[in-house]
């Protein structure tokens, strides 16, 4: 049987509503798949400050995740929960010194954080998984993930794939959207929301946060395409859409 590993990462905010498109678009769809859960989460389920996608509400300000009803409805392999993380003073002088803002490079650590820790629970189950797919709680799957079909590199789908090839690729998913023109593989569009690949590129995925103080941030799909190539990773389109296919469900309206 094939195992696979779901990363959840970031704040819980919708993780009540989405939790039944994941039951019926991926646990159901992929019943002949040993699939686990490790989630790390933090202790407040929403943003409490602005930011650009949506405007903030004061019922979410300081509101905990609960976490008895994240246990009881994705019964995790693995959870953690913790505070969010803030700059050190080190940290601090190097952004003085790199250029950028404060703001910017607390959420790009936050991010890499929260990939780190829940690669880190897989890592504590001392399991062997076949692959891993990093995701958030906050997406709704819309329609049928079929892992069946990406996971076999004997199907014809992955005819012509090398050994070497497969265990260096990275999925990824298609985004709708007019800036498609921009060439993929060089700016990897929805690498943090969705991804598969096997566990040792994860690990390479997760260790990005020991290099955000070292070699800088552009953000999180940048660093992490930046990654990818630098790591002579194999990039390829997950035709698993966004929109149509999957989606992000936000506690705050847009703005």
């Amino acid at each position: 049987m094939t195992n696979i590993a779901f990363h959840f990462y970031g704040h819980a905010r919708s993780f009540a509503q989405t939790h039944a498109s994941f039951v019926e678009n991926v646990l159901k769809v992929n019943e002949k798949m040993n699939i686990d859960v490790f989630i790390h989460t933090w202790t407040e389920i929403e943003h409490t400050a602005p930011r650009r996608h949506f405007t903030k509400i004061k019922e979410f300000e300081g509101k905990p995740v609960d976490q008895e009803l994240l246990k009881e409805l994705y019964r995790p392999a693995g959870l953690m929960v913790e505070d969010q993380v803030s700059l050190t003073d080190s940290e601090k002088r190097f952004v003085d010194e790199r250029g950028g803002t404060y703001k910017h490079y607390t959420i790009v650590k936050n991010i890499s954080h929260t990939i780190h820790k829940s690669n880190l629970l897989r890592h504590a189950a001392s399991k062997n998984y076949d692959f891993c797919i990093l995701t958030r709680l906050d997406i709704g799957f819309n329609r049928p993930l079929n892992l069946e079909s990406l996971v076999d590199n004997s199907t014809p789908a992955f005819m012509g794939f090398s050994e070497g090839e497969f265990e260096k690729s990275i999925f990824y998913p298609y985004m709708e959207t007019n800036n498609l023109v921009r060439n993929q593989m060089k700016y990897i569009t929805g690498i943090d929301l969705l991804m598969l690949a096997k566990p040792q590129v994860m690990d390479r995925i997760a260790n990005w946060r020991n290099e955000i103080f070292s070699k800088g941030s552009r953000g999180t799909e940048l660093d992490l395409t930046r990654i990818v190539h630098e790591n002579n990773f194999f990039p390829h389109l997950l035709y698993y859409s966004k929109p149509t296919n999957f989606n992000i469900v936000r506690l705050n309206p847009t703005i």
